[in-house]
């Protein structure tokens, strides 16, 4: 498999869980970074693809981890190789054991979940562990997040349209509150198949920015919208 060649980076994928995609893309060009942001967490970084591309945005320290060996150190490798090598950190981490012995908070956490639910797993384990929510539920995400999380700071996550209709009222029950979505249509005149959601600490009446993006136009070119959202990036534009 060839790297996924950025403007500014090269990710090296073959041997990670979570390959260069379109949700990965959306999500890193997506996020708002909060003010005096200090230290980002990417839950699930799989090559490290999102935590490079909020090095290249932001100034901050970036950890990423994953509980599959071979994607942190292909994470390593991508890190050394980029411009940012100092600022960002891959550890082989379960998220779960991490919150409850993490003493750091973080401004930042985003995630690219595991989310197929209920599905039939497959015979590749390697593609389990990234589709599947058999190591990572949506509530143990949650939970992790709701320790893990710095005051004033902002959750990011991308899950399938019907998943994240479900979650964001249940997060509430973890001191998450929507503040921000966008739903994601790959073609004009498609239902909606990803949400892009962010999060903080609850808080009194939040005004929720709602916001929809469509990929591709009836002739299955890129739409201006992703064009400008993804330009920084995509050696294409």
């Amino acid at each position: 498999m060839s790297p996924f060649r950025f403007k500014q980076f090269i990710v090296k994928h073959d041997l990670s869980t979570m390959k260069v995609g379109t949700d990965a893309m959306l999500l890193g060009a997506w996020v708002a970074i909060p003010q005096n942001c200090k230290s980002v967490l990417d839950v699930g970084t799989g090559s490290g693809v999102i935590s490079l591309m909020l090095a290249q945005r932001t100034q901050a320290e970036i950890w990423g981890v994953d509980i599959h060996a071979p994607s942190i150190e292909q994470a390593k490798q991508n890190a050394v190789a980029s411009p940012w090598a100092q600022r960002l950190h891959f550890e082989l981490a379960d998220i779960n054991v991490m919150a409850k012995e993490c003493v750091r908070k973080f401004n930042l956490i985003v995630s690219n979940p595991p989310f197929f639910e209920h599905s039939l797993l497959s015979h590749n384990p390697q593609r389990n562990l990234s589709r599947h929510t058999i190591t990572l539920s949506y509530t143990d995400l949650a939970k992790a997040v709701s320790d893990l999380l710095a005051d004033r700071g902002v959750f990011a996550v991308i899950l399938p349209i019907d998943s994240a209709m479900e979650v964001k009222s249940k997060w509430q029950q973890y001191g998450l509150q929507i503040i921000r979505q966008c739903e994601v249509y790959p073609k004009q005149g498609k239902n909606p198949h990803r949400m892009l959601l962010e999060f903080m600490r609850e808080q009194d009446n939040p005004t929720i920015k709602q916001e929809q993006l469509c990929i591709r136009n009836v002739h299955n070119q890129y739409t201006e919208e992703y064009r400008l959202l993804t330009k920084d990036y995509h050696t294409i534009f």
